[in-house]
């Protein structure tokens, strides 16, 4: 099938190729490092779920299947159709969030994912409602499309910045669709700031360690997957299943055109944050391909991000 899409530059029209075969979750069993190393080489929607024996990776239709079973790898499938669980966990959230219309037990009582909007917002409430604990701070560097990277400090006496206390940094969504990870981050945050004098425990980590929490490390890919049209199908064009960042350099020429959210590279356009750091760069689990979802970038910490 093709379709013809809108650039802002004309119209384009996209090649859209079904992916034949549903989409699954499954584990693959690696019995050891050399087994996992070999699975990372074939460029598969691997996870960041392992044990010690035994990988998850998305299987995108057919195609994955027989490039797996060719490597000589087995499996068991723990989720048979993504697209079905995608769709019963959306009406558990709606039913949730309406059956705890007066909010959840969360720290912020939150029933729904945040957008970008949100967090941001929410940590300057934060930071002005706790100003003795917390204050907002904006990292260097903004993202390939020019958005801020935000974040909070909280400690006791949070201006007095050489105090000497021991740093925990908590940072969420590297990969745009893993909107919990940003959740997680937040919350934490709350926690700190509600119970600070409420209990022993969190009075302690407050006045002792100065927490940073970036909730939103990609800031694009996660815009691009949080407002996206929910499609269930994870094809190419199922923009809420982007992972990379919106990196437009190192794409082939023919993919560049286009804005991150509509591109003839679809969701795949953009480099994976997780593993653009200089430590470990070009390991395992890390695509010299700018395609593959795991990309690494064309160098150590060469995304602004």
């Amino acid at each position: 099938t093709a379709r013809t899409v809108n650039y802002g530059i004309g119209f384009v029209t996209v090649e859209a190729t079904p992916v034949a075969g549903t989409t699954q979750l499954v584990e693959v069993r690696t019995a050891d490092r050399a087994a996992k190393r070999r699975l990372q080489a074939l460029d598969l929607d691997l996870t960041e779920a392992a044990t010690a024996t035994s990988m998850e990776a998305v299987l995108h239709g057919d195609a994955d299947v027989r490039k797996l079973r060719a490597a000589g790898f087995t499996y068991t499938v723990k989720i048979p159709d993504l697209r079905k669980r995608v769709a019963a966990n959306r009406a558990a959230d709606a039913a949730y969030a309406a059956k705890r219309a007066g909010g959840s037990t969360l720290p912020s009582g939150r029933t729904s994912y945040r957008r970008l909007a949100d967090y941001q917002y929410e940590m300057k409430e934060l930071a002005r409602e706790h100003h003795w604990l917390a204050r907002p701070i904006t990292l260097p560097e903004k993202s390939v499309d020019g958005r801020t990277i935000d974040g909070l400090e909280i400690t006791a006496n949070s201006a007095n910045l050489n105090d000497g206390k021991p740093v925990f940094l908590m940072m969420g969504v590297h990969h745009a669709r893993e909107w919990p990870s940003g959740e997680h981050a937040i919350e934490w945050a709350y926690d700190l700031l509600k119970n600070y004098k409420k209990s022993k425990r969190t009075s302690r980590l407050v006045n002792g360690t100065r927490t940073i929490v970036v909730p939103i490390v990609n800031p694009d890919g996660f815009t691009v997957s949080r407002e996206a049209r929910p499609l269930g199908d994870f094809s190419k064009f199922d923009y809420e299943m982007k992972r990379k960042n919106c990196q437009t350099l190192d794409a082939p020429p023919a993919d560049r055109i286009g804005v991150c959210l509509a591109n003839p590279a679809g969701r795949t356009r953009g480099v994976d944050p997780n593993r653009n750091y200089g430590g470990f760069w070009g390991g395992p689990g890390a695509s010299t391909d700018p395609t593959a979802l795991d990309y690494r970038g064309p160098g150590p910490f060469s995304e602004p991000e």
